[in-house]
């Protein structure tokens, strides 16, 4: 999948990846990015990776504490973009397996504090809400899909 990747492209990862095999697998042209911030589309764009602390333990799990750090080392952005939601419960419930999936709390802070134009997020599959607000901020599941068969696309400034 990585050999797929146009060149400038950003990787990160998520809850069940293993970060260093993940970053030692990135093609030429590619960048691994987690508590960095890359300039795209003339924006500024704030980078976390990893999922939350779940009783599974998995490799890609990040305590609160190191996102509150990872969070703060991107600084201000435009937009930030994790794995994980935030820790808010209809971006977190997942209709198809009818649960709560884990968010992060330490992004709800950043997003309140910062107020980026946007959060974009993964990880809840099947969501009960896609797409909402906090604050001024546009907090959208880039992941999700199911509605229209599309995923989001950033189309320039507004």
């Amino acid at each position: 999948m990585l050999e797929a990747l146009p060149e400038g492209a950003v990787v990160t990862f998520g809850n069940v990846d293993i970060p260093d095999l993940l970053r030692s697998m990135i093609p030429v042209g590619v960048r691994f990015a987690d508590g960095d911030a890359v300039e795209l589309a003339g924006l500024r764009w704030g980078i976390v990776g990893g999922g939350v602390p779940t009783p599974l333990g998995i490799p890609g799990e990040v305590s609160e504490e190191r996102w509150e750090e990872k969070l703060a080392a991107i600084g201000e952005v435009d937009v930030v973009g994790t794995h994980v939601p935030p820790r808010i419960p209809w971006f977190c419930y997942e209709l198809m397996a009818r649960k709560f999936e884990p968010g992060s709390t330490a992004l709800v802070g950043y997003i309140v504090r910062r107020q980026p134009k946007y959060a974009l997020f993964g990880h809840v599959h099947q969501p009960l809400v896609s797409e909402g607000t906090i604050g001024p901020t546009s907090v959208v599941n880039v992941g999700h899909f199911r509605a229209d068969g599309r995923g989001w696309t950033y189309e320039g400034p507004d």
